[in-house]
């Protein structure tokens, strides 16, 4: 009777050191590199960038697999027949590093603004890509599409509540103004306290102009709030 437990325990102990050197080799052999999340798209409007043409996209990367002791580079490519935005309206490096240590990095990308993204939107779509030091595998997230525009659309933010008690009817007069000489942000993300401080901020800005500043359908720009 000994004997059979002894050699069931021994058995055991063979298999489980079998079962962790064969996930130790698993994850050794290869590194898995994807986006961190299942849905990949981006948007961006240049209406907030306060006057820049180029605006850079920061995008997190990771990989799963052995640790990387060294510095290693993440390959990635454009997605040509998804992509609408032309050479001049983004710059991005198709190898960027992916330092040691880590096992979540940041790829960038550069948007750059153009004449014709006041009249439309455009997407600029990429994959990652099998290298050296990261395999790409089909069922891991490897693309990613960022949409963007100079197009002046009333914001998703601008709700009745903001219309009654803060910034008033929306119009693109309006909405260019408070961007780029008050606040750029996501303004319906903020505490109501911010959001009537920003809203008088703007109202004093109106007045100080001295004169009625119209919108694009010949009404003066006003705001609701008081004080």
């Amino acid at each position: 009777m000994k004997n059979c437990i002894y050699i069931v325990i021994v058995f055991l102990m063979f298999y489980g050191t079998s079962c962790q050197e064969d996930e130790i080799s698993f994850f050794t052999d290869s590194r898995f590199i994807q986006f961190p999340y299942g849905e990949n798209t981006l948007s961006y409007s240049f209406m907030y960038s306060q006057g820049s043409d180029r605006h850079e996209v920061l995008i997190p990367v990771k990989y799963v697999g052995a640790k990387l002791e060294e510095n290693a580079t993440v390959a990635w490519e454009i997605i040509a027949d998804k992509t609408t935005a032309v050479a001049g309206e983004y710059d991005v490096l198709l190898e960027q590093p992916f330092r040691a240590d880590f096992y979540q990095d940041t790829l960038r990308v550069m948007l750059i603004d153009s004449e014709r993204l006041k009249e439309q939107s455009v997407d600029l779509c990429l994959r990652l890509i099998s290298n050296a030091s990261f395999e790409a595998s089909t069922r891991d997230s490897l693309e990613i599409k960022i949409t963007y525009t100079h197009k002046i659309d009333k914001p998703e933010w601008w709700s009745q509540e903001v219309v009654d008690s803060y910034l008033g009817t929306w119009s693109e007069v309006k909405l260019t103004e408070f961007v780029n000489h008050i606040y750029a942000g996501d303004y319906g993300a903020l505490e109501a306290s911010e959001k009537l401080y920003y809203a008088r901020q703007f109202k004093y800005y109106l007045e100080s102009l001295g004169k009625p500043l119209y919108d694009e359908n010949g009404g003066v720009v006003t705001v609701p709030v008081i004080g």
